[in-house]
């Protein structure tokens, strides 16, 4: 009968529509997966690129400053910052001079090995020009208080005179 033939159309229209429904279901299901593995990687590359904009930033910046180290045992200017990110480091030798780190008041030597920051090239080198006088001035007066060559250094006491012999 006919009433078997509806009923067949009935229930293959509803096996039709139990797998569309299926199959939506599916899709929606796998959809946030996708949606949240997008959004991850959309915000990982947000992130690189953020931190590689920060680090090109940082050394741009760090390549218009400079200080005043040493080199070799010679007082230079770098260009750069004192550090490094790793082994990378962030200065250069931009001028290492006649000066010796050994020629100076033993000041102005432990202010270079630690390093001299300056605001410009300009005044790193007003900074190379101030140690270079010192330098000559202990050159041409060994004895003054606090040069390498000077005598009677110690400034521990009241005994501490230079002694014209130069022994002591």
């Amino acid at each position: 009968g006919s009433c078997d033939g509806d009923d067949l159309e009935s229930v293959v229209g509803r096996d039709h529509a139990r797998l569309a429904i299926a199959d939506v279901y599916h899709e929606e299901q796998r959809s946030p997966s996708r949606v949240r593995i997008s959004r991850a990687a959309i915000a990982v590359g947000v992130a690189l690129t953020l931190a590689l904009g920060a680090v090109a930033a940082t050394y741009a910046w760090s390549q218009n400053q400079f200080f005043v180290g040493t080199n070799s045992g010679f007082v230079a200017i770098y260009r750069g910052v004192p550090t490094g990110i790793g082994p990378v480091a962030l200065s250069s030798v931009e001028r290492t001079t006649t000066v010796t780190v050994d020629s100076l008041p033993d000041f102005e030597a432990t202010q270079v090995e630690d390093t001299i920051g300056t605001a410009s090239l300009e005044d790193a080198e007003r900074v190379v020009t101030q140690l270079r006088q010192s330098a000559e001035q202990c050159a041409s007066a060994p004895s003054t208080p606090g040069c390498p060559n000077a005598t009677g250094t110690d400034v521990g006491g009241p005994t501490a005179t230079p002694s014209p012999s130069g022994s002591g």
